[in-house]
């Protein structure tokens, strides 16, 4: 588990963080609203952030069920998600879907590359190695493989969610 005020990764189970002392419960004081739910601030940057994991199977399946419906909503719910997790987000999730339908998917393509670019700083963030993948879920988009693009984006966001990356 990670602590709610530094983010540092702590042994489960723990009552206080052993790098900062502060108390694992994120509301331990009520009245302190600094650090609410879903994530706390650290230097600007949130840590912490735990995202909602989503099965992509079924993720994928609704889409395809509601001919793509589904999809828009999964995009609101991923640009929120990222959004907490890098700390910075660009545009209202409303707005992102709001653009992707009027522009007929054209601000989909930009969403995505900025998704990637999102990710790319979580992996290196994590001491991963970075793929470039802003570029992958562009070409994706592009090519009319966005579901995928957004079942990837899921996918890492689901690594948040279970703690294989620290947001």
């Amino acid at each position: 588990m990670f602590c709610p005020v530094c983010g540092k990764m702590i042994p489960d189970g723990s009552a206080f963080c052993p790098e900062c002392g502060s108390s694992t419960t994120v509301n331990a004081n009520p009245g302190n609203q600094q650090y609410a739910n879903p994530g706390v601030r650290d230097g600007g940057n949130f840590t912490g952030y735990v995202p909602t994991k989503r099965e992509l199977v079924t993720c994928i399946i609704l889409s395809i069920v509601t001919c793509g419906i589904y999809m828009y909503y999964w995009m609101y719910k991923l640009n929120d998600d990222m959004g907490g997790i890098s700390g910075r987000q660009e545009m209202s999730s409303g707005m992102v879907v709001l653009l992707s339908i009027v522009t007929c998917g054209i601000y989909a393509m930009i969403w995505s590359y900025q998704q990637g670019q999102k990710v790319d700083e979580l992996k290196k963030r994590n001491g991963l190695s970075t793929d470039n993948t802003a570029l992958v879920y562009l070409l994706l988009t592009i090519f009319g493989f966005s579901i995928i693009t957004v079942a990837l984006m899921q996918n890492e966001v689901n690594g948040v969610a279970e703690g294989r990356y620290r947001a």
